[in-house]
């Protein structure tokens, strides 16, 4: 047999040309391989793979990297399933990270704001509309104002039974746009609330709970 004249590199190359044409030819065969593989060998397949990662942080976030980068679509599509499937849990995620992180969710509405513009305009006309919905004709606006413009720099304008929302053991409700059912919060307890009646709300306003 003739000794081959190939350098060690040119050997490798040509191993790899080779294993990705089989790969190609017979990329049905291969997968059903790695399934039953897979199901044979789960356990150790899991475990070897963590500690792969544990083993090489650095190599694996630099290939997630790489790959996120590359498939930017599948990102989102992963990403929308999940938020699909985990709503309660990103919420609790998002108010749990935007109150030990104030600063930088500033800094990120500020930065989402420059763009949308005409989107924060539909929204606080549709907002003032909601408003003057639940207003009575009989409220003073001049206490209204008022209350506004004495709200400390660091707080919010929050409507103690909401506009539209839920009491706290999950009853539709519907409040009013008047002086005696705004109090002031702070972003953190503002945005925890959202559209539910806290438990000492009811207490605030009289309203049961069964």
């Amino acid at each position: 047999m003739a000794k081959s004249t190939l350098s060690p590199e040119e050997r490798a190359a040509k191993s790899r040309e080779y294993q990705r044409a089989y790969r190609a030819a017979n990329a049905e065969k291969i997968h059903a391989y790695k399934l039953q593989n897979y199901a044979e060998n789960k356990e150790s397949i899991l475990a070897a793979n963590k500690l792969y990662r544990q083993q090489n942080k650095e190599t694996v976030a630099a290939a997630n990297l790489a790959w996120a980068k590359s498939n930017p679509d599948k990102i989102r599509a992963a990403n929308l399933k999940w938020l699909l499937n985990n709503k309660d849990k990103h919420n609790e995620l998002a108010r749990d990270w935007f109150g030990k992180n104030p600063d930088k969710r500033k800094a990120a509405y500020d930065r989402w704001a420059e763009n949308n513009l005409e989107t924060i305009r539909y929204h606080t006309s549709k907002r003032r509309l909601k408003l003057e919905e639940q207003m009575p004709p009989w409220v003073v606006r001049e206490e209204l104002n008022a209350i506004f413009k004495d709200r400390p720099d660091d707080m919010h304008v929050d409507h103690i039974v909401p506009l539209r929302g839920l009491t706290f053991d999950r009853y539709p409700v519907s409040g009013l746009h008047v002086p005696w059912n705004l109090q002031f919060l702070t972003r953190s307890e503002n945005s925890k609330k959202r559209n539910r009646m806290r438990l000492e709300d009811h207490a605030t306003c009289g309203a049961p709970i069964e």
